[in-house]
């Protein structure tokens, strides 16, 4: 969304797949775009591409619900209900 057009710029999403995306985050340089989900994964978008994620890691063994970057943006968190902190470097 531009707040200075008050206009909505891209919509990012995974054609046919019901999992809600529970967390997001941006890297550091805002180009990649992190979303933690039900169905266990990490989807990443590129944000200049509309459309489908340009990658998606199976991250956990059940819901995740917290993904964050590190200050230094080189390292990616993610939390889930399976009890565990993954850090991805």
């Amino acid at each position: 969304y531009d707040l200075r057009a008050y206009k909505e710029l891209a919509i990012y999403k995974k054609e046919n797949t019901y999992a809600s995306i529970n967390s997001i985050a941006f890297s550091r340089s805002g180009r990649l775009l992190f979303a933690g989900c039900d169905d266990r994964k990490i989807k990443v978008w590129d944000v200049l591409k509309e459309g489908d994620p340009i990658l998606e890691i199976d991250a956990h063994t059940n819901v995740i619900k917290s993904v964050g970057i590190s200050s230094d943006g080189y390292v990616l968190a993610s939390g889930a209900h399976d009890n565990e902190v993954k850090l991805w470097f």
